[in-house]
């Protein structure tokens, strides 16, 4: 598949960048993949292109524009954090702290979309950058695909998009679940009517925590004040929930949307009836 040429390849080229440290950090979010063994980086090559190709066909300059935006703000709180802290290190933990943090804005402004190996059989992930959104950016699409009878990838099998992550503690990922579950479940009936929900827990390399703990904790989350109901057949939204090794990320999906693309698995959409 060859990239289009337009007038933003140079930005293009700032946007992406590779790179195999094998973690996902907390804070991070993007899209995870699972591929075909042996094919992990061809795997990451393609999926990344097709972001990138969609990326600039969804969102185009606005999303440059954002994104410029959302630097500057980070570059403005950084510099406030710094005055702030200054006052209570020393003069060369200042030049040493100053520097560092210069180091990682610019390294940070430069990556819009970042392919990383992770180390592990079967399993890459593209991380992403604020303003994009990766469960959104990945429902648009995998519909794209699947309505189009579309295959896009040779290597790529499903994704699964997380909008947020954390340590993995019950302390963090309860924090991470009321975060990302407050738009979908804490409004009020009148505003919302209840929905039903599952919860689907992906370990891999993870031992930290049990998956029943996992589910626990996020159901408890969601809460039953508001009317939801766990409907494991017939959810209207699913929680989905990746463990990998000391992480914790997680996003919610359209449930019908999700089953109806058979689970984001790209290698099915010639399958569609």
């Amino acid at each position: 598949m060859k990239r289009k040429q337009n007038g933003q390849g140079k930005d293009r080229k700032k946007k992406y960048k590779h790179g195999a440290n094998g973690i996902v950090e907390p804070g991070q979010y993007g899209i995870f993949a699972t591929c075909v063994r042996g094919k992990e980086r061809a795997c990451l090559s393609e999926l990344t292109e097709l972001v990138l190709d969609k990326v600039d066909e969804y969102y185009g300059e606005d999303l440059y524009k954002q994104q410029k935006d959302e630097d500057e703000n980070k570059e403005g709180e950084t510099n406030e954090e710094e005055g702030k802290d200054k006052s209570a290190v020393s003069i060369e933990e200042s030049i040493r702290q100053e520097l560092q943090e210069m180091g990682e804005t610019k390294k940070g402004n430069t990556t819009l979309i970042n392919g990383v190996e992770l180390g592990t059989e079967c399993f890459v992930f593209v991380k992403m950058k604020k303003p994009l959104i990766p469960s959104q950016f990945a429902t648009k699409l995998v519909q794209e695909l699947f309505d189009n009878r579309r295959k896009a990838t040779k290597f790529t099998l499903r994704l699964s998009p997380v909008d947020g992550s954390c340590s993995g503690t019950l302390p963090e990922l309860t924090k991470l679940a009321q975060r990302l579950l407050k738009p979908h479940f804490h409004q009020d009936k009148e505003v919302r009517k209840p929905l039903k929900f599952a919860i689907q827990v992906n370990r891999r390399n993870f031992s930290v925590l049990e998956k029943l703990d996992v589910i626990k904790t996020v159901a408890s989350c969601v809460g039953n004040e508001r009317g939801h109901k766990v409907d494991l057949k017939d959810y209207d939204v699913l929680i989905l929930v990746e463990c990998f090794k000391n992480n914790i990320s997680m996003s919610v999906l359209d449930g019908k949307i999700y089953d109806n693309c058979k689970r984001f698995n790209l290698q099915e959409v010639l399958n569609v009836k």
